[in-house]
């Protein structure tokens, strides 16, 4: 698959189906991570992956995902990712700064996951005290951010929206709608 259809074609994938995601994949997808842009080349990132059903059920009720979605129809536990990559910063390496290595390493993950067709989500909702706690987290890193990755149960469409609302929805026929600005609105040439 080529950047291009990968980017196209990503969306945050929020229903999963019960399927494992294959290990060596989501290894590829920090692989990928690792070599995405770094601020003087510190490279502060470091991940954990959790593929273990019970430990990702323990950490799905820690993330939230679906935030403008209605209760009744934001993702349930039988619907959750069959894996969470967990994005950390060594702060003994970067104390600050550092979100832009995250976007960059993330959105890679994000692409990867598109081009090994699988479904990903870039999630900043969450409780990092009890992700700590629970993934054994030592002083030192921080969590940034979790990325839950499975096969989708659902089919986001992204749609051109003139407006100013770009909050994502469930249509009438319940499909996720995703509002995105037209280039008309973001595109500035030469000069604003």
């Amino acid at each position: 698959m080529d950047v291009m259809t990968a980017v196209l074609a990503r969306r945050s994938i929020r229903s999963y189906e019960r399927k494992s995601v294959d290990r060596e994949l989501l290894l590829k997808m920090i692989g990928a991570a690792r070599l995405a842009p770094s601020a003087v080349n510190l490279q502060p990132l470091e991940y954990i992956v959790v593929d273990d059903e019970p430990a990702v059920s323990l950490l799905f009720v820690h993330t939230r995902m679906g935030a403008l979605l209605p209760q009744e129809k934001r993702p349930t536990a039988g619907k959750h990712p069959a894996a969470y990559i967990a994005v950390l910063v060594n702060t003994a390496i970067m104390k600050s700064g550092y979100e832009y290595d995250v976007g960059c390493a993330a959105q890679t993950i994000l692409l990867a996951a598109v081009a090994f067709e699988i479904g990903a989500c870039f999630i900043r909702n969450i409780d990092r005290d009890e992700i700590r706690r629970l993934l054994a987290v030592p002083a030192g890193y921080e969590i940034d951010s979790m990325i839950a990755v499975g096969y989708p149960a659902h089919a986001p469409v992204a749609e051109d929206t003139d407006g100013d609302d770009v909050r994502y929805y469930l249509d009438e026929s319940g499909i996720h709608r995703v509002p995105k600005r037209t280039m008309d609105k973001i595109v500035h040439l030469n000069r604003f």
